[in-house]
């Protein structure tokens, strides 16, 4: 019964694949391999990438709801340098508005937008979208009333 305790420890303690039938280190008899925690080189010695993927977009700051002719804002983190563009796609428009002051912006770490809402717009919620390249994409809701 002591075995199994003491190889559990050994284990543990020195990230062993196996110990000796006394439960002291012995020498290793699994192929199983510990995780690598660090940057480590690729095909032909080459090193991986050691930086991270882009950050996603994120909308902080949206007013909303916002009446009929007057303006609204919208801001977004972005990663730095991306190419931004908003977007709020009206009733009855087959494509998102282009309104004045929604034009495409370069984010600086974050990226912000004000425009007038066209006093013609109908009431409701529409969907406001943040498309950063790097980044992605951001989709929230406008509410015109």
């Amino acid at each position: 019964m002591r075995r199994r305790p003491a190889l559990a420890a050994c284990l543990l303690a020195l990230g062993l694949s196996a110990c000796s039938s006394n439960g002291a280190p012995g020498v290793a008899t699994s192929s199983a391999r510990l995780p690598l925690t660090g940057p480590t080189s690729g095909a032909a010695g080459t090193p991986l990438p050691t930086q991270p993927p882009p950050a996603a977009v994120v909308i902080t700051v949206l007013s909303s709801p916002v009446q009929r002719g007057t303006r609204a804002t919208v801001s977004a983190v972005a990663p730095p340098r991306a190419r931004c563009r908003a977007a709020v796609a009206y009733p009855g428009t087959s494509t998102p508005t282009t309104a004045l002051g929604l034009h495409t912006a370069t984010a600086r770490g974050d990226v912000s937008w004000a425009w007038t809402v066209a006093a013609r717009t109908p009431p409701g919620q529409w969907p406001l979208s943040i498309t950063c390249s790097p980044g992605g994409t951001a989709r929230t809701i406008l509410t015109v009333r």
